[in-house]
């Protein structure tokens, strides 16, 4: 019977370290690699941008800070864009200054979302592009739940 009673003891304590946990991320409002529940029925889509689309569309990436305007599908027009022969998603970060509870009270509550990509140009050099930009959302950390667009892409080339 003793043993029945440290089992059940270490399997409750256990369960309240996992739940301090979870609700530890929801309240800090910051999270990498989030799981991204769009949805498409509603006519929300998933928020990061297609890079394939954006590169077959457009012809390339920029080697230099710019913006994205995700609506109209395009970048600035005097901006030159380089040749991509691939590129991977380094990192995806989402993050909301405001407190739990506000966030699930408001109705359009906003997250900011953070992607940082590895480009191989086709000239045979590297670059990363830091993009960012505020979105409609809820953000419980390890969730996101878009709500809709926010506005273009700021993106930064770093070295």
């Amino acid at each position: 019977m003793t043993r029945w009673r440290v089992l059940i003891a270490a399997s409750l304590i256990l369960g309240a370290l996992v739940l301090a946990s979870a609700a530890r991320w929801a309240i800090l409002g910051e999270c990498r690699n989030p799981a991204i529940l769009a949805r498409p029925s509603l006519g929300v889509g998933h928020p990061l941008p297609d890079f394939d689309a954006i590169i077959a569309v457009t012809g390339g990436l920029p080697r230099s800070n710019a913006w994205w305007d995700g609506a109209a599908f395009e970048f600035p027009h005097f901006l030159r864009l380089a040749p991509v022969s691939a590129w991977r998603m380094r990192a995806i970060e989402a993050a909301t200054t405001e407190p739990l509870h506000e966030r699930v009270l408001d109705d359009d509550p906003t997250y900011t979302l953070v992607l940082e990509i590895e480009v191989d140009y086709a000239d045979g050099t590297t670059g990363v592009l830091r993009w960012a930009r505020w979105q409609y959302g809820l953000l419980l950390c390890p969730f996101v739940v878009p709500y809709g667009d926010g506005p273009e892409w700021q993106i930064q080339h770093l070295d």
